[in-house]
């Protein structure tokens, strides 16, 4: 009886370990690539348009000393070549930037979206401290 039940174990042992994996894999490969809520949701600003890394950001700048408020999206583009987009927002009433990342097209990020308050930036090469969530 005692060797009936270990050939059982034996058996089973592997089979919930590959079920167990293959549910990882599952999680790991599945990932949401829609944008969060709080991105869907933001409040309305003007575009300051589409840049890629390293271009100026003058009108997000403007905008941060008006009080006016402004968005400027950035592409950047890892070392294997993803794109990596940064929504720098300068909200009325809010000091600094707030900033809304989206690394989903990023095969070795396991980040997706991300958001960060950043009060003291003075500009998008300029952040200062900032307090960051994934979303």
């Amino acid at each position: 009886m005692a060797v009936a039940r270990r050939r059982r174990l034996v058996l089973i042992g592997p089979a919930v370990a590959l079920a167990l994996l293959v549910v990882a894999a599952a999680l790991f490969l599945r990932r949401d690539d829609s944008p969060p809520d709080a991105f869907t949701n933001r409040s309305p600003l003007p575009s300051c348009g589409t840049v890629t890394a390293g271009a100026g950001s003058q009108c997000l700048t403007a905008a941060m000393g008006t009080g006016a408020g402004a968005e400027l999206t950035v592409t950047s583009v890892t070392t294997e070549g993803d794109p990596i987009v940064a929504y720098y927002r300068a909200v009325p009433g809010q000091p600094g930037l707030e900033v809304f990342t989206d690394s989903t097209k990023d095969k070795f990020s396991g980040t997706g979206w991300s958001y960060a308050r950043c009060p003291q930036a003075s500009g998008i090469d300029s952040l200062g401290s900032c307090s960051e969530k994934n979303l």
